[in-house]
């Protein structure tokens, strides 16, 4: 039981990271204008602390990828103006990563591979009217979780969850630093952003028999400014 136990926390977070965002996006929604401040509805760069979450479709490209997977992103900002029109942020970032590995072992179940990685980023934004805005970044973060999970299956279980050093069908092993570069774009209401991004890996997330598998996500990003 304890092993379907990981899996199960990793859906539950998976889940929150889908529903948290709709519920303050139909809370901005019903925000009347009035009560919004000057600040909160000005263009251009605000100084402040954000939290953000999202959901990315994932791949964690070459290798013995079949495939992507969905996975979850989210972390803290910081920003701060440098003009008229452009800022720069820092980030604490959690990211994840996943792949389709096919169908292994003796009952060729369907198997995926999935990473957790942890650290900071850096980058910049420019606003335009209407509060839109462009950005590009790059960030460093540690690979400190690489699980493989197999679905289905004649056991109890009904499949199980172990770590990638141990599964003994396809070589697999966490990487261990990794630098990736983004881009995003995205509008601003009052106190959210709402953010199309897309990150790309550069040293791999996991080494496999047949290559290097390296982060690549592109998926929408919901921020919530703190404070004024």
């Amino acid at each position: 039981m304890s092993a379907d136990l990981p899996r199960r926390s990793v859906r539950r977070f998976i889940t929150a990271g889908l529903i948290l965002p709709s519920l303050l996006l139909l809370s901005a929604r019903g925000a009347p204008l009035g009560a919004q401040s000057e600040s909160a509805t000005a263009t251009g760069p605000r100084r402040g602390l954000s939290g953000f979450i999202g959901y990315s479709l994932t791949n964690l490209a070459g290798g013995v990828s079949k495939g992507g997977a969905a996975a979850p992103i989210l972390g803290l900002a910081l920003e701060r103006p440098i003009g008229a029109r452009v800022s720069w942020r820092a980030e604490l970032i959690a990211i994840g990563g996943a792949a389709d590995l096919g169908r292994t072992g003796l009952f060729e179940l369907p198997t995926k591979v999935s990473v957790a990685q942890w650290g900071i980023g850096a980058g910049a934004r420019r606003y335009s009217g209407g509060s839109t805005f462009l950005g590009a970044g790059a960030s460093v973060t540690s690979v400190s979780v690489c699980d493989v999970d197999t679905e289905g299956g004649p056991g109890f279980l009904g499949g199980q969850t172990e770590d990638c050093a141990d599964f003994a069908d396809i070589p697999l092993s966490k990487g261990s630093t990794v630098v990736a570069v983004n881009l995003s774009a995205g509008v601003r209401r009052g106190p959210f952003e709402l953010e199309a991004r897309v990150d790309q890996g550069l040293q791999a997330s996991v080494q496999s028999a047949q290559g290097a598998m390296r982060l690549r996500t592109l998926g929408l990003v919901l921020h919530y400014r703190f404070g004024r």
